[in-house]
């Protein structure tokens, strides 16, 4: 499996849509890679830098980040994982600059959250009035820091609330973000050493898989009760987003596949031109080498006569 990279962060965060697949989808992308500390400190750093009209969208990404690790609390704090924590702590510091700079309807929308927050115990009470008396009442602006402020996260008897009904943000149905593909990549100003990184790492398969791991529960859909009502519209409505989502995935998969054959083709042309250039530049540098040694064994020759032109001059003068 390929490591957390910042670099397909940042593209990430810069394609991110006010869909709910799109925000779900770079979520999961985000737990899936365990790194809280990281990712939390790019997602801060990337906030602040983005349009302020942008900032409630990366907020909202934190929101579904928080919400949705908790589902997977133990195995993650096993292993020393804790997303609510860190992003909590980079909130200290966005939030206020995210509020100061937002409309009146964005801040409505910031302070809902808070209260879904503290409604949904995702942070304890206190650490919510902090958060609300830093928003309306800021100190000062700030920049994102790689010390964690002291935060305090609720406990874990909290119930999570799945990603699909969180009624965190104005989400509704509509395709999935774009993965970045090598097309795209190439076209974004990116150095060409990190995106060969970035390419190497194929990290469309993980993202994918994590997400159909976390949101296709076949064995549930298969195994329905059919003589249970409920269930059974429950598995129908199941079935039906899996299936969405599978198509998403197929779509995605077969497009990144086109553009890496296509990026095969560009590299081997780009290859063979390179080696056109490379016997040029190899002929050229053998014309030089023979040309320079010409011309030292002419420069040899030319003071070799020099020196017998003046011996046979003093030769003459003694004569004399």
């Amino acid at each position: 499996m390929s490591a957390f990279n910042e670099v397909s962060f940042r593209s990430k965060l810069d394609k991110l849509n006010d869909s709910s697949q799109s925000i779900q989808t770079l979520s999961h992308w985000i737990i899936f890679y365990k790194k809280p500390k990281e990712s939390a400190q790019v997602w801060a750093r990337e906030t602040l830098r983005a349009d302020p009209s942008r900032r409630l969208l990366f907020i909202y990404l934190a929101n579904d980040v928080m919400q949705n690790s908790r589902r997977k609390h133990t195995e993650l704090a096993a292993k020393g994982v804790d997303f609510v924590r860190e992003f909590s702590a980079q909130l200290a510091q966005v939030l206020p600059e995210t509020y100061a700079a937002a409309s009146e309807n964005t801040r409505q929308k910031l302070l809902r959250l808070l209260s879904i927050w503290e409604e949904r115990r995702v942070l304890t009470a206190e650490t919510i009035n902090a958060l609300r008396q830093n928003v309306l009442n800021p100190v000062g602006s700030s920049t994102p820091s790689n010390k964690p402020s002291p935060v305090s996260v609720a406990s874990e008897g909290a119930k999570p609330t799945s990603p699909a009904k969180s009624a965190s943000s104005p989400r509704g149905p509509s395709p999935r973000i774009k993965s970045t593909s090598p097309r795209a990549a190439a076209g974004g100003g990116v150095p060409f050493k990190e995106l060969l990184e970035s390419l190497e790492e194929g990290g469309l398969v993980d993202e994918l898989l994590a997400e159909r791991e976390c949101d296709v529960q076949i064995e549930q859909i298969e195994e329905a009760d059919v003589a249970n009502l409920e269930q059974l519209q429950q598995r129908q409505e199941q079935a039906t987003r899996a299936i969405t989502l599978l198509k998403s995935h197929r779509s995605q998969l077969a497009e990144e596949l086109a553009d890496r054959r296509q990026l095969i083709l560009m590299l081997a042309a780009s290859c063979e031109a390179q080696h056109v250039q490379c016997q040029r530049l190899q002929a050229s540098l053998t014309e030089c080498e023979q040309l320079a040694s010409r011309t030292e064994k002419a420069a040899s020759s030319l003071n070799e006569a020099r020196e017998q032109m003046a011996a046979i001059a003093q030769e003459a003068q003694a004569a004399l």
